[in-house]
């Protein structure tokens, strides 16, 4: 059986990363933080996979040349 991934709501992902729900939303959606919704539809909430968290801090925190 496949290994779960953890995943944290908008607002844990909002306080991990220092920014605001909307710009959560945005990386979302350009496919730079994986996420789900909980139920269909436009006003489900996300929830981030803390993976994808990581990764995208790790890939942040990298110098650009």
């Amino acid at each position: 059986m496949g290994e779960q991934r953890l995943a944290v709501s908008t607002q844990e992902a909002v306080s991990i990363l220092g920014v605001s729900k909307a710009t959560v939303a945005r990386l979302v959606r350009d496919g730079e933080l994986e996420a789900y919704k909980l139920t269909p539809g436009i006003t489900s909430p996300y929830r981030i996979y803390r993976d994808s968290i990581d990764a995208f801090l790790q890939r942040r925190q990298q110098p650009t040349r």
